[in-house]
């Protein structure tokens, strides 16, 4: 850091740049980490700084903000609950807001009942037995759910309102993808989340719970007409397609060409061999092809693309290790199917190919909204509860997500677990 004072920050200026002394403070940065994590805030954080006047080190207002905001959430379930008359008889729990307190640690810690009943002792002195807890949580579940989604279409507006920001200039962009979630407790109960991500502005989550044995299908999904949805393979069939397209919707996703056929011809009698397409020395291809479905034929775009040398080789052991785990027999057209991107697409004509593939590469996205509700929030399993306390947990989960820019959710939110 320079030492001159037009360098550095106004938050810094009254900083020593050797001793670290604040001016009018006798207190000094002897510590090496908090003279670290000085340098690193201004060398990285741009914008208005201010002092932590507890530990003198320099906080990012971004993080203040987002402090403020889950207060205000709070204080709306709060009113939510006094509201809804949820505690009448106030004998043993008299305010709403321990009841928040208590869904709150149960939500993020992933306490049991009978762990929270021994928490909520050992806080506020309240002792209820595990049963008593799960009814008064179960009250004010669906209170969760209300107010998280429209903490959400809050967020939603905003961001619609103050980004630009477009993908082949469609107003909204999704990404529709599932994930299972194990229960604890529960020998083979596994339930699956079919979510739908904004990637327009990453700040709305829609969601629906199933069992493990519904299929992904976008179908189980809302569709907004003259948007554009982007999707994994499990998508990529007739049915499903066909579905978007009856809603006027735009669409970018992968398919196996095993799983749908694909017609050179409008009457559909010319199918498409993909084997001998692929088998021929190109790294890339597009065409206009039609696939039927219900009695009616529909036209689509079919872009193509060969995966670089080591991806080809991770996903060859991919569909290698998948056949083992399953006992069964691997065709010679599933390795070579794995070596190449392929989608399927009703964007327009005039788009170039490469902003078509990089367009469905944005689709990742809701792969990283997986991994850190899974990782930082702890939704690897879910405690066997019924689906509106369940939809509670994945919605204050992706609320967080919506709350938290992605380089202090990992910092964040261990302080509140």
């Amino acid at each position: 850091m320079a030492s001159g004072g037009a360098d550095v920050p106004p938050a810094v200026q009254g900083i020593h740049p050797h001793t670290w002394e604040l001016k009018g403070k006798r207190k000094k940065y002897h510590n090496q980490t908090n003279c670290d994590r000085v340098s690193l805030h201004t060398k990285h954080i741009t914008g208005d700084l201010i002092m932590d006047k507890q530990n003198y080190t320099i906080k990012n207002i971004t993080e203040q903000e987002i402090k403020r905001e889950f207060s205000r959430i709070r204080n709306t379930i709060i009113r939510a609950i006094r509201n809804n008359a949820i505690i009448q008889r106030k004998r043993i729990i008299k305010e709403a807001a321990v009841l928040v307190d208590a869904a709150y640690l149960y939500i993020i810690r992933k306490l049991s009942y009978q762990r929270l009943s021994d928490e909520m002792a050992c806080r506020y002195g309240i002792r209820m037995s595990d049963t008593a807890w799960k009814k008064q949580l179960r009250k004010i579940a669906g209170i969760f759910q209300d107010v998280v989604a429209q903490h959400m279409q809050k967020c939603l507006t905003e961001s619609s309102s103050k980004t630009q920001q477009t993908l082949l200039n469609y107003p909204q962009v999704y990404a529709a993808d599932a994930t299972d979630v194990p229960q604890e407790g529960r020998q083979n109960i596994v339930m699956r989340i079919h979510t739908q991500l904004s990637l327009s502005n990453h700040a709305g989550v829609r969601v629906k719970i199933t069992d493990n044995h519904t299929a992904e299908n976008i179908s189980l999904l809302p569709i907004e007409a003259q948007s554009l949805y982007l999707a994994d393979r499990a998508y990529g069939k007739a049915r499903q397609l066909a579905h978007l397209i009856d809603n006027q919707a735009d669409f970018v996703i992968r398919i196996t060409p095993n799983r749908l056929k694909v017609y050179a011809d409008k009457e559909c009698r010319q199918r498409i061999d993909f084997c001998s397409l692929l088998s021929e020395s190109i790294s890339s291809f597009s065409f206009s092809a039609f696939f039927r479905y219900g009695g009616s034929t529909y036209p689509i775009r079919v872009v193509g693309e060969k995966l670089p040398e080591e991806k080809q080789n991770d996903a060859e052991r991919r569909v290698r290790k998948k056949a083992a785990k399953n006992r069964s027999t691997l065709r010679t057209s599933t390795i070579l199917f794995s070596k190449w991107l392929i989608v399927v697409s009703t964007v327009a004509e005039s788009v170039p190919d490469r902003e078509i593939l990089a367009t469905y590469r944005q689709r990742w996205q809701i792969e990283l909204l997986f991994k850190r509700c899974k990782t930082l929030l702890g939704l690897k399993k879910c405690l066997f509860l019924r689906l509106s306390t369940k939809l509670s947990s994945f919605s204050f989960g992706a609320l967080l997500f919506s709350l938290f820019p992605p380089s202090s959710l990992s910092a964040f939110l261990p302080r509140i677990s």
